[in-house]
């Protein structure tokens, strides 16, 4: 009966080992994974943040090439009322 006592508790022993290595195992698996996941985030926000500024670079450089061309067309606009005021 002690001998019986005895193994049976060293193979719950060993099983609660082996259990405790498999959840190690599987753990590092996880942050391993994780890690990756981390990095191709990164990477992705990266491209994402480079996209907008680049967007916004080249809506900017429109909004400025359509104010000076609205400028040059206002003053086109008064030049010629101004012209026909001292003519008329």
């Amino acid at each position: 009966m002690l001998w019986a006592n005895h193994q049976q508790k060293k193979e719950q022993k060993e099983e609660k080992q082996r259990g405790a290595k498999a959840l190690e195992f599987h753990q590092e698996k996880i942050v391993s994974r994780l890690a990756t996941q981390e990095k191709m985030l990164e990477v992705a926000i990266e491209k994402i943040d480079t996209g907008l500024g680049e967007m916004r670079n080249k809506y900017h450089e429109e909004r400025m090439s359509r104010m000076q061309s609205a400028r040059a067309d206002d003053f086109e606009g008064v030049l010629r009322r101004t012209i026909k005021e001292l003519q008329g």
